[in-house]
């Protein structure tokens, strides 16, 4: 956190007495923080402008809250796998159900959807596969959320034996599970031996 004193020069300008000199980081959001001077004054909630002579190529200063994305941006969604730390999917509704079993960590995603150049609008198409970190610190104009929500998507369940594992995802034990009675189980071409560590109890009549 950085602070200034002021001195008020009337009723509608204020003017600093320094100057503040900062190093920003690539990636963040930085808010500048207006508040009254007086019990009274100016009272709340005040309009104010903030000019910046000199900055980045490239580089966007919002005046006031930005609740939408600026002209030329759009928001979107990204799933980030957790095993792999690369981003899976995007979606502009948060809609992430045709994903495969693992667990993710949804992030909000602002991006340059225009045509500016520097540094060209974003296709999110490119983004998948990538590491999340790679797309946080490459050449992009782009803005991840830095808070995230947990996703987790369970396989669905299958009567298909597609391994010989004693249990998991595609075992004999989990597709017993998964059977109704009086179904059948199916077991995948090359599947003539299944490895139990423990007791399998079969309790559905059942036929494979």
């Amino acid at each position: 956190m950085i602070s200034s004193a002021v001195d008020a020069t009337g009723m509608d300008s204020l003017t600093f007495n320094n100057n503040i000199s900062i190093n920003l980081q690539q990636g963040q959001l930085y808010t500048l923080v207006v508040s009254r001077y007086t019990t009274n004054f100016p009272a709340l909630p005040s309009t104010y402008n903030v000019t910046c002579p000199v900055k980045p190529a490239g580089a966007i200063v919002f005046n006031g809250v930005q609740l939408q994305p600026p002209m030329g941006y759009s928001y979107t969604y990204i799933a980030v796998n957790t095993n792999t730390e690369a981003i899976s999917s995007f979606n502009d509704n948060s809609d992430f159900s045709t994903l495969g079993a693992g667990t993710y960590s949804v992030y909000g995603l602002m991006f340059d959807s225009g045509t500016a150049n520097p540094p060209g609008n974003v296709n999110l198409t490119n983004l998948i596969g990538q590491p999340l970190s790679t797309v946080i610190n490459g050449n992009l104009c782009l803005m991840v959320s830095t808070n995230f929500k947990p996703l987790t998507i369970t396989p669905s369940c299958s009567t298909v034996v597609t391994n010989s594992y004693d249990s998991g995802l595609g075992s004999l034990r989990a597709a017993m599970s998964c059977v109704a009675e009086n179904s059948i189980i199916t077991f995948a071409k090359g599947i003539t031996n299944v490895t139990l560590m423990s007791i399998l109890t079969i309790t559905k009549n059942v036929t494979s």
